[in-house]
């Protein structure tokens, strides 16, 4: 899965395009190998290929405790059944990672969404009511506050009644779908639902709502921000967050840096990126002592830049890197240069 997908997942937004690789995209044939791009063969598919393969992946999230916010289902409707495909499993895959089922998932329908039947709802229907006769209160689809939803029928998904309760709009406001006019919710008492009161509820008491990120970049920037104020040293995790954000995004993640980076150890692995991608200039702004040479040596090397362990391997440096690194040891006063170089004799 995509590094950034997977960050972007951790703060319950998912960016679809992420999900969908691009080599995979452009392998998939327009019609009658017309060499179209795969979104453009959508057009070719049927339309409700695509609209039961997102109810069966709602009905796969749900197992997992989680339901997707209007503006993400409608993002994921627009893919096609192969693109569909590929970004269900892999946020499927993901999310169960996330929590512990470290397994390959098996998708309910094994060659989703090819085979997925058109009677997915009654399927997805069935494990919401298991849901809401544990818990009535549930985060509203629409505006996400938690509150005591009502699945819309005929389709079950879960709104407020602040946000929607049918007297005017005569569809669904998830997914469209035509409203029972006799009564826009559904209710557990229905005979048709019944047995849902008897299925083996697997399903976590309380949801989580999973949102659309339209603008990868402006969320990883605001990631990255808090990880660079930081004045503790960081976290293993939160230096491979801000590596992957620094190097994905530059040359534009240059200029999110501040002026200052507390956290020497994060800083060196900013530095680290600007050097991989040619940029010294940084190094006369942030580096000031030996010590932080030190640590951008270890961050370019594989290493430590907490200086916690000898490097795994030493790697020669391209020549201006070098020069530069030693041009920021020659504005060093020579005591301190030489206290600071004794601190690692190593």
């Amino acid at each position: 899965m995509d590094r950034l997908a997977e960050l972007l997942l951790r703060q319950r937004l998912v960016a679809p395009d992420l999900l969908v690789s691009a080599v995979e995209r452009e392998a998939v044939p327009g019609p009658e190998g017309s060499g179209r791009s795969s979104r453009s063969s959508r057009l070719s598919r049927p339309l409700a290929t695509v609209a039961d393969g997102v109810v069966a992946l709602e009905a796969d999230l749900l197992q997992l405790g989680h339901v997707l916010s209007a503006p993400l289902r409608v993002r994921l409707a627009e893919l096609d059944a192969g693109e569909l495909g590929q970004a269900g499993r892999r946020l499927v895959s993901a999310l169960s990672a996330q929590l512990g089922g470290r397994v390959v998932h098996a998708p309910l329908f094994r060659r989703f969404p090819e085979s997925v039947p058109a009677d997915t709802v009654d399927l997805f229907v069935r494990r919401v009511f298991s849901v809401l006769l544990q818990r009535p209160e549930q985060p509203c689809v629409l505006c996400g506050e938690m509150a005591a939803v009502h699945p819309v029928s005929p389709c079950a998904h879960l709104v407020c009644r602040a946000c929607w309760d049918g007297a005017d709009y005569s569809a669904c406001p998830i997914c469209h779908r035509r409203i029972d006019p006799g009564d826009p919710f559904l209710r557990p008492a229905d005979d048709v639902y019944a047995p849902a009161v008897r299925w083996n509820g697997r399903v976590p008491e309380t949801l989580t709502l999973l949102g659309l990120c339209d603008d990868p970049a402006a969320r990883a920037r605001d990631l990255l921000g808090p990880l660079l104020s930081r004045q503790a040293a960081p976290r293993a995790e939160d230096r491979a967050v801000v590596a992957e954000i620094v190097d994905r995004f530059w040359p534009e993640s240059a200029g999110w840096l501040p002026e200052r980076i507390p956290a020497r150890e994060t800083r060196a692995v900013v530095l680290a990126s600007a050097v991989r991608h040619g940029d010294l200039g940084l190094l006369t702004r942030h580096a000031d002592t030996a010590t932080d040479v030190l640590r951008l040596l270890h961050a370019l090397m594989g290493g430590d830049p907490g200086l916690r362990a000898r490097l795994p391997r030493r790697t020669s440096l391209p020549r201006p890197v070098r020069r530069a690194l030693l041009a920021v040891l020659d504005r060093q006063a020579l005591p301190y240069l030489i206290e600071d170089l004794h601190r690692y004799p190593a």
